[in-house]
């Protein structure tokens, strides 16, 4: 009977010390797990700020094509003026010239 007592603390204290062990074991996986996911809010805190620069930037950039696009049609709209104002321009030259040649013409008559 003392045997089967002494046999029956013996199991239990082997069974004890392998449960110590597994729990020991447990509590070193959490410690790794809660590290791991400390690094990942990190790097997903990081990845939030960048995208947040990323995202300011593509607007900045937004702006500035926004701009561009305007000064484009504003230099369209001066070639189109330019454009349209080149048969007045040639009608202005050949009226000039033609007084150019009635003023040689008056000049030439009274050139002493």
């Amino acid at each position: 009977m003392l045997a089967s007592i002494v046999s029956s603390i013996t199991v239990s204290v082997e069974t004890m010390s392998s449960n110590q062990q597994l729990a020991q074991h447990s509590v070193e996986l959490a410690q790794k797990t809660v590290e791991s996911l400390s690094h990942i809010q990190q790097t997903i805190m990081d990845l939030s700020r960048e995208s947040h620069q990323v995202a300011k930037l593509a607007g900045d950039a937004k702006n500035e094509v926004t701009t561009v696009m305007g000064q484009v049609d504003l230099f369209k709209g001066l070639g189109t003026a330019v454009a349209e104002g080149g048969p007045e321009i040639d009608r202005a030259a050949l009226e000039l010239t033609g007084l150019s040649a009635s003023l040689t013409d008056l000049t030439n008559r009274f050139k002493i």
